[in-house]
């Protein structure tokens, strides 16, 4: 039953915070992916950071399911698009950049970025 409520809130979490600004998804599919990674680490411990060379994006793993802005993703599409999961701490202490807008990003995403 703990599981089910963990997955429910974090589901809920991501729908609430996806609707409560309309720019949201965009933030974080387009720029923050792998800060909401930071915040699910804060509302989960088992969270784990995944990246994907092919979608230049970072999801993350709770408890054998993984999550983005949009909620749960598929098992085969992360098989599928490679994602890695990923520990080396340089890449991880890494994966902020600022770009012109003062967003940030997936350090990998864009090349010639310094």
């Amino acid at each position: 039953m703990g599981d089910f409520i963990l997955i429910m809130n974090i589901t809920n979490f991501l729908k609430e915070l996806k609707y409560s600004y309309h720019k949201n998804e965009l933030i974080f599919s387009e720029g923050s992916c792998f800060r909401l990674y930071c915040m699910l680490k804060e509302i989960s411990n088992n969270a784990k950071p995944y990246y994907s060379e092919l979608d230049g994006h970072w999801i993350t793993e709770i408890d054998d399911k993984f999550y983005d802005i949009n909620g749960e993703i598929n098992k085969d599409y992360v098989e599928f698009r490679n994602y890695k999961h990923i520990t080396n701490e340089t890449i991880l202490k890494s994966a902020y950049i600022p770009t012109y807008k003062r967003q940030c990003t997936s350090y990998d995403k864009y090349f010639g970025v310094e």
